[in-house]
């Protein structure tokens, strides 16, 4: 019976686990078509995945949770001390580019 229920259980989680695999696998194909090196992937403490890479004086740190693959963070740091989050600056740069597009609908009226 307890072998039953294990390997219930390893069925279920193992697709789960696969999403997380294939998502930084993804992100590390990405990073490498946008000139990063230095290409690291480990996981953290609560078991998510890491991903550090760098370009030039610029490193990227992408956390991702292991089962669904969802970006938990995105973090870029310059030597300077400078941070920013490349993620949410793609979202923020689609928000603009919808209200320019709703902008110019609303002259041609």
């Amino acid at each position: 019976m307890r072998t039953l229920i294990f390997i219930l259980c390893l069925a279920f989680t193992t697709p789960a686990l696969a999403d997380g695999a294939s998502a930084a696998r993804a992100w590390i194909t990405e990073l490498q078509a946008t000139g990063y090196s230095e290409i690291e992937q480990s996981l953290t403490w609560l078991w998510r995945i890491r991903i550090t890479a760098e370009r030039g004086d610029v490193v990227r740190e992408i956390v991702l949770d292991r089962t669904t693959g969802e970006v938990l963070r995105d973090i870029s740091r310059a030597e300077d001390g400078d941070v920013s989050h490349p993620f949410e600056e793609e979202e923020e740069e689609e928000e603009e580019e919808e209200e320019e597009e709703d902008d110019d609908d609303d002259d041609d009226d």
